[in-house]
């Protein structure tokens, strides 16, 4: 076969080959749809409370970012009392409202810090001459259910241990709770008569209060958790609080200084996001 037959026989081959490969190549071929979703936009917001003592003005705080009243913020004095003897006392009320603008509930906590470090805010509260002063903490209710927060305004309504322990619900009075609920602190131990009701502070020093939780009335989601929800307060609902400070009747002379025996307490509310309701 000359020469010039088997070239053109390997080009007619070559061109064969070539071909049979578009073919090949062309049955991989398939029908595409697409779709797409632009426009996902992501933005934070913020935690918002709103503290208001004696039903006077709020004091609104943001979380960091917020806007221009950021934590912490500097509000109205919760509980004041001069010149204590034994069995002194004072009350208060006070409302934590989560007054955010998202939907995301917060838990509360509490913590005291003082300006000075003696004997009324460094000892606990006990059944001796050498007893600190002592704090409860009440949510004030309508029914008495503790999930259920009213004003401390209302009429016979009932006081909710927050803080401290009491023998039974201790009742408000025609107008609310007010100083006239709250007998003088007992001579005997560190107890008072709240209510009706004998209540038990907590052993722990004023200044040593930290971090404790206010368990809300509302069921609110556990971080990372599927189990038994927590207790906190959704967006839009209150914390309706009454506090009393006093210095039980055990104490003695020891703690009698002309007024000198001095501590300014400031109460720190922390609220904590912990996510939208789900």
């Amino acid at each position: 076969m000359q020469a010039s037959t088997i070239r053109n026989l390997m080009l007619s081959l070559l061109v064969l080959g070539v071909a049979g490969s578009v073919v090949s190549l062309g049955t991989f071929a398939q029908f595409n749809a697409v779709t797409t979703n632009p426009n996902n936009t992501f933005s934070t917001g913020f935690v918002e409370v709103t503290n208001t003592v004696n039903s006077g003005t709020g004091c609104n705080s943001f979380s960091g970012g917020g806007g221009a009243s950021n934590s912490p913020q500097t509000c109205s004095t919760f509980l004041t009392l001069s010149n204590m003897i034994a069995g002194d006392s004072k009350v208060g009320t006070l409302t934590i409202q989560n007054s955010s603008t998202s939907n995301g509930p917060v838990q509360l906590a509490l913590s005291l810090s003082s300006s000075t470090s003696n004997t009324i805010v460094s000892n606990t509260p006990n059944a001796t001459s050498s007893s600190g002063a002592a704090l409860l903490l009440f949510r004030c209710v309508g029914t008495g259910n503790y999930n259920q927060p009213a004003s401390c305004n209302t009429s016979s309504g009932k006081l909710f241990p927050l803080y401290g322990t009491c023998t039974g619900t201790p009742t408000m009075g025609a107008s609310g709770f007010g100083s006239s609920q709250v007998a003088s602190a007992n001579s005997a131990d560190a107890n008072i008569v709240i209510g009706g009701v004998t209540c038990t502070p907590t052993a722990t020093a004023l200044n040593a209060v930290t971090g404790i939780s206010i368990n809300g009335p509302d069921s609110v989601p556990s971080p990372g958790s599927t189990g038994t929800p927590a207790l906190g307060m959704n967006a839009g609902t209150s914390e309706n609080m009454a506090g009393v400070v006093y210095l039980p009747g055990t104490a003695g002379n020891t703690q009698s200084s002309n007024g000198t025996n001095t501590a300014t307490l400031t109460f720190n509310w922390t609220a904590t996001g912990i996510g939208s309701a789900h």
